[in-house]
């Protein structure tokens, strides 16, 4: 994986670690509150074991920007894919284990999308020359 594609996937996982940390603290009842007086808990919401996943898939992203694996941002993105489904299947239900909501689902679903189209689709190493005039 090239430089620019592994730092996209660094970038989303350093956005699910900071989400994954502020939540583990929102969920152990602490005051969270993000600039402009805004609690977490109306962006994002989860329980303790939802922002461990979350911390764990996040870190996992950091190890395959650092490493430049497309194998390791395949396997963020499955696991955000996971919990994304999970969260969905058990919305509004005693088992849903993360704790999450609609905004959980969507937070999920976004941070799988970038990982998994950055492990899924060829890179291109070249730019084909485009010849213009009737020699082309």
């Amino acid at each position: 994986m090239s430089g620019r594609r592994a730092r996209v996937v660094g970038v989303l996982a350093t956005v699910a670690i900071a989400v994954g940390v502020l939540t583990l603290v929102a969920a152990r009842n602490e005051p969270v509150a993000l600039a402009g007086g805004v609690r977490l808990w109306r962006l994002v919401h989860m329980n303790m074991l939802g922002s461990l996943l979350t911390l764990g898939a996040g870190v996992l992203g950091v190890v395959a920007w650092r490493r430049r694996s497309t194998g390791l941002a395949l396997a963020t993105g499955a696991m955000f894919s996971v919990l994304a489904l999970a969260t969905l299947v058990t919305l509004g239900s005693d088992a849903n284990f993360t704790g999450g909501r609609g905004d959980t689902f969507a937070f999920y679903l976004a941070m799988a999308l970038g990982p998994l189209a950055i492990a899924l689709t060829p890179e291109v190493r070249e730019v084909p020359e485009i010849r213009e005039g009737p020699e082309a």
